[in-house]
């Protein structure tokens, strides 16, 4: 007996745990009012009712009216919408009948009569879940009232996923438009919609490694076959980047030794695969356990077991689609946590679609190389990475793919060794390629990385990770010591200056280190003149008439060239050894490095080149207080040296301990 101010009290099933549903105070005697109620969808009703079901299914809860104990189903609404719900009466009794929750919170309004049934209205209840009872009109002597029936309210937060399906040789028989209604019909009874988008083909079949043209049925999670083929697809890039909420579906020829077998998404996944004839439900069967962690109803690894193709259960081998309530609860709060919704980098392989890390992976060898290192190791848990528009350094973006071979292993390489191979293929694309491969180190002559690029830009990536062309660097620096030396004037070392003017032109084209015109005399050639193809050619530049290296000390110091020269200064904290390192590191790299100093007569001009392009063995000097200091490899040249050789050679400008007067200049424009 209860009377108006109790709450009514409803038992669990005994069960509780992972199926959800509320749990309730123990069954407690309630009168019951005889009254044949039935709750039933309402015609604007958006999402899912589950009828009450027996164990072992969890996740139910049953009510106690007299003697009689009813089950109780389950009506899942949205917790920003009114939820619609129809009751009909199933007698001729005139009395009509009061609806509440359990814990006698508000939310429910009624309209209708016992005559033509009722249609209810809910808020979210409390908690977002709630026992929803049938009262009958209260004794107004006693105040006692008796329960005709309830139903269960569960409210859970609205939320939409996207799932691409991607072709690959075959296509699904059905438009995005039917299957994403199929979805929609499906999963709103878990108040959850999909997006649906079907992209073009993935035009591979370079993951066929057994040339069956059926996809490997995996032994684990993915086998290589379906890896090869979602990873070829997400390094592709040809569409937007995977994001969050996102799922894939690939549709493929078939499953070896897959019999009916018409899809394969392993649990926690994001991506799944479908034969050409799987059916609209099939595809909502392989999310269920993909996305949502869903198992089979007769897993043994579920919450409970039933026996196989006896329920129309979505996740059942059967034709049905129903979910239900434990189901609904799971899709809101996977078991395991969302894997859908976690950062994609870090998901299920580590394939790096992040044009940012790519630029790390080169990074890593270029910054090895150009410290001297003669060992790199690295350890990724990919197999391919791939961007479409990579840019290094200045140059235009380019396309690049990366190959590591094995993935998931310590492998070691030295960043300065590769060879070059044609390669005829990057993802979906055959055409003109060349590949860096890099040989491990202890690995018997086995290649453990590719970088594959189009031809024509072998020499972008080449230069962003070993500085400019060495051979080139060396023709050019071997041109600009021989015209240095047709330029000087007997008696006048001007050979430095004409040197580095000459290096500067070969290397960038740039003609800002010529002097200026002689206002004396305006023909003349002096210092300006450059040997091409086509004759002996006059230049003028910037600098200060006559164009020693004095002048060009005195224009470059009053920062009057701070459109082509950024100053490079040693700063207090920093060591001599980190900044001609770092001199060194840039020359290496492929800048344009200059040093100079003012003194009696000319001055001296020098220009920093790639350390291997020495022969010899450099020497360390104390700077300073600096000990075992290494001077950068420079051109020099005057009347008695033409040489690529370690910095400073023999005259009165050496750096010493108490000497470095030369201030250091990059080339910038």
């Amino acid at each position: 007996m209860v009377t108006e101010d109790d709450h009514f009290n409803v038992g669990g099933d005994g069960e509780g745990g992972s199926g959800g549903g509320a749990d309730h105070d123990p069954v407690q005697d309630m009168i019951a009012c005889d009254r044949p109620i039935e709750f039933v969808p309402h015609s604007m009703s958006k999402y899912g009712m589950d009828a009450y079901r027996d164990p072992p299914v969890t996740g139910y809860q049953t009510l106690t009216t007299g003697t009689q104990v009813t089950g109780i189903g389950w009506k899942a609404m949205s917790t920003d919408e009114t939820g619609m719900l129809r009751v009909q009466v199933n007698d001729s009794d005139a009395d009509e009948l009061n609806f509440q929750y359990q814990s006698g919170g508000t939310g429910v309004s009624a309209d209708g009569d016992a005559t033509s049934g009722y249609t209810l209205s809910l808020q979210a209840p409390p908690g977002n879940e709630d026992i929803l009872l049938a009262v009958c009109n209260r004794d107004t002597t006693t105040g006692e009232a008796s329960i005709a029936g309830g139903i269960g309210v569960a409210a859970y937060e609205r939320f939409a996923l996207e799932l691409k399906v991607v072709p690959v040789g075959h296509e699904l028989n059905y438009t995005q438009e039917q299957l994403e209604e199929a979805l929609n019909d499906i999963y709103g009874q878990a108040v959850v919609s999909w997006d649906v988008e079907y992209l073009p083909a993935l035009d591979i079949n370079y993951w066929d490694e057994n040339g069956d043209g059926l996809i490997e049925r995996p032994n684990t999670d993915y086998s290589n076959e379906m890896r090869a083929v979602w990873e070829s697809f997400l390094a592709s890039m040809q569409y937007d980047p995977v994001q969050q909420g996102q799922a894939y579906l690939f549709v493929i020829p078939g499953i070896t030794e897959g019999g009916d077998v018409r899809g394969y998404m392993p649990i926690k996944s994001r991506y799944g695969f479908v034969t050409a004839d799987a059916t609209t439900r099939d595809v909502a069967h392989e999310l269920g356990h993909g996305v949502f962690n869903l198992r089979h109803t007769f897993s043994e690894e579920n919450s409970f077991t039933l026996p196989q193709g006896e329920t129309d259960n979505l996740m059942d081998y059967s034709t049905g689609t129903e979910l239900w309530k434990y189901q609904w609860d799971f899709i809101h709060n996977p078991e395991g946590g969302w894997h859908i919704f976690e950062d994609v980098e870090e998901g299920e392989s580590g394939v790096i679609v992040n044009k940012s890390k790519i630029m790390a992976v080169l990074d890593t060898l270029k910054n090895a190389y150009a410290n001297g290192n003669s060992q790199v190791s690295y350890n990724y848990s990919t197999s391919i990475l791939y961007h479409s528009s990579v840019a290094l350094g200045d140059a235009d973006p380019i396309q690049i793919q990366i190959e590591f071979y094995p993935r998931n292993q310590e492998v070691k390489i030295n960043p300065g060794l590769y060879n070059e191979y044609p390669e005829e293929n990057i993802y979906q694309q055959q055409g003109d390629f060349t590949s860096l491969r890099f040989e491990g180190i202890g690995t018997g002559g086995h290649d453990v990385l590719h970088i594959d690029v189009d031809s024509d830009n072998v020499d972008v990536l080449k230069n962003y990770l070993y500085g400019a062309d060495l051979e080139h660097i060396q023709q050019f620096a071997d041109s600009a010591m021989l015209i240095g030396e047709s330029w000087e004037t007997p008696g006048v070392e001007y050979t430095c200056n004409n040197t580095i003017r000459a290096y500067l032109y070969y290397m960038k084209n740039e003609t800002v280190l010529f002097p200026v015109t002689d206002p004396e005399n305006p023909d003349s050639r002096f210092g300006s003149g450059l040997e091409t193809q086509d004759g002996p050619t006059a230049f003028k530049g910037l600098i200060s008439w006559t164009g020693t290296a004095n002048r060009i000390y005195e224009d470059l110091n009053s920062n009057s060239l701070t459109e082509y020269f950024e100053r490079l200064t040693k700063p207090s904290t920093q060591t001599w050894n980190v900044f001609f390192d770092d001199i060194q590191n840039q020359a290496n790299l492929g800048e344009i490095i200059i040093g100079v100093v003012k003194e009696s007569g000319p001055g001296h001009i020098v220009a920093i080149v790639p350390k291997t392009l020495f022969s010899g063995t450099p020497e360390k000097t104390k700077v300073g207080d600096d000990f075992d200091v290494e001077l950068p490899i420079a051109i020099e040249a005057g009347t008695d040296t033409k040489a690529i050789m370690q910095f400073p050679k023999s005259r009165s400008s050496k750096i010493t301990r108490l000497t470095n007067p030369y201030i250091w200049f990059k080339y910038i424009k």
